[in-house]
């Protein structure tokens, strides 16, 4: 790919976060605050978790919270949705499944279809989307897999796919955030900073 080539990606790639972000805005503004009160986690059945992300990094980066999630609820079955580094990074964790999404994926329709009907059959009672942002196709996966409490972090544009939404953690470091996100969740993981 010449330099050209590369320009003219980048630019459908902003002008297309652009429309997605205008777009989650108008629906913001009519979608439910996400102030539910948080649900019980110790008497969830299935609980999906959502991290999408193309970045080897910030998968590693969420498995303290894989980690003590499946500590803490060792009656729970666990189910992963990430990029396509996660199978590798969370091979020996206690997941059912652990589906992935490419890039290619997310602009295919019928494969995001397939994926969405596959998580509609595990009937999740609880998803929990492991990153910080609203409005991602990883929050949109979790809206769509239709588990009844829907948990994350209210972005700036507010909140669209969560039934009960945080504010977005104060603390600088992705670690730190994750740990706060957990204390929110009632999940205790004393602050350890051991990833994988």
């Amino acid at each position: 790919m010449n330099h050209k080539q590369s320009k003219r990606r980048d630019l459908l790639r902003k002008l297309m976060r652009l429309m997605c972000r205008t777009i989650l805005c108008a629906v913001a503004k009519t979608a439910p605050d996400g102030n539910e009160p948080l649900p019980d986690l110790r008497m969830a059945k299935r609980i999906l978790l959502v991290l999408v992300n193309y970045r080897i990094g910030n998968t590693v980066l969420a498995t303290p919270a894989v980690s003590a999630l499946i500590d803490a609820l060792p009656m729970s079955e666990f189910s992963f949705v990430g990029g396509p580094y996660a199978p590798g990074i969370l091979k020996g964790y206690n997941l059912k499944h652990v589906y992935t999404v490419s890039r290619q994926d997310s602009w295919s329709p019928l494969r995001m279809w397939r994926l969405i009907r596959t998580l509609r059959q595990e009937r999740y009672d609880v998803a929990i989307h492991l990153s910080m942002a609203t409005a991602s196709l990883g929050a949109f996966i979790m809206y769509a897999s239709g588990a009844k409490h829907r948990i994350g972090c209210r972005g700036s544009v507010g909140n669209i796919f969560f039934t009960s939404a945080m504010e977005h953690p104060v603390s600088s470091h992705k670690v730190d955030q994750v740990h706060e996100y957990m204390r929110w969740l009632g999940i205790h993981t004393w602050g350890e900073r051991k990833l994988v």
